[in-house]
Formats: C-alpha cells, structure tokens, sequence
C-alpha cells in the first residue's frame, strides 16, 4: 500500500513538474479539415434523419462552432493553414448543415424529444454558426453569394 502511494505522488510530481516547464511552450493549431468535413457529414445527417441522441447532435454543432471560431482567428493572423482550410470548406459550400436552412424542427423535436426551450436552443447553435461562417467569410473579404446569408430566418419554421 507505501509504494502505491508513493508511485502516485510520484507522478503527481512529474505531473506539476511538466505541466509548469511546459505551460508556456506555444503549441501551433492544426486546421483538421477532415475532422471539420465530418462535424459537418454528421451534423446534416442528424438533421435530414435524426439518429443517436440528441445531446450528441447539440455536442457535434457546439465542436463545429469551435473549430470554426479557430479558424477564423487563424485566416485574421493570415496562417496560410488556416486559409487552406477555409477555402476548401468555401469550396464545399460552407457548413453543410447551414444549406439545410431553414430546418424543420418537427421531426428532430419528435425523434429527439424536445421541448420548446431544446428547439430553441437548436435554432441558436445554427444562429451561432451562421455568424461565425458569415464573420469567417467577411474576415476573407467575400460577399455572402452561397446561399447562407443572415436575412433568412431561421426561425420561420421552427414549428413548434
């Protein structure tokens, strides 16, 4: 029992120890378009035919929001990574699950069991990577011509 609690504060030890030589060490940010490309596949096929969960569908947009909100801070530093990447989900329409809009809630509230606050909160995950596309796409100088643009509203057809 001694030496498995030394083993543990040995490593706790080596934890701090490399944790605090470490801390400040810039790690570089890699634009995983493939993990991006899959969000994205993964997203729309929820939408278009809900499967799994629900709270996994909120996780996988809540991701694709993230990875977006980086890349748009990588293409304002001007990371030729970064501009690849965004050019490539350019390339691809944007984020796909933007062209479903506006989105019939029904049957994912139906499928997933929301309620009125879950399909609002849906219709603000899809808001919040509406912005984030469009600001990306404005960082980049482009005009919004992919049929994504924040004059649709969303929330037309929430239906519920």
């Amino acid at each position: 029992m001694r030496w498995i609690r030394q083993n543990i504060f040995d490593l706790l030890v080596i934890q701090l120890i490399v944790k605090t030589l470490c801390d400040d060490i810039p790690v570089p940010r890699v634009y995983d378009k493939a993990h991006m490309h899959a969000l994205a596949v993964r997203i729309r096929s929820k939408i278009l035919q809900p499967f799994g969960f629900g709270t996994d569908l909120f996780s996988d947009m809540r991701s694709y929001i993230i990875e977006l909100e980086d890349l748009k801070k990588g293409v304002n530093e001007e990371n030729p990574e970064a501009q690849n990447a965004f050019t490539r989900l350019l390339n691809q329409g944007g984020p796909q699950h933007l062209l479903l809009r506006p989105v019939d809630t029904r049957p994912l509230a139906e499928f997933y069991k929301w309620d009125k606050h879950t399909v609002d909160m849906f219709q603000d995950m899809m808001e919040q990577t509406l912005h984030q596309w469009n600001d990306l796409r404005m960082i980049s100088g482009l005009a919004d011509n992919t049929g994504t643009n924040s004059e649709e509203d969303p929330s037309d057809n929430s239906n519920f």
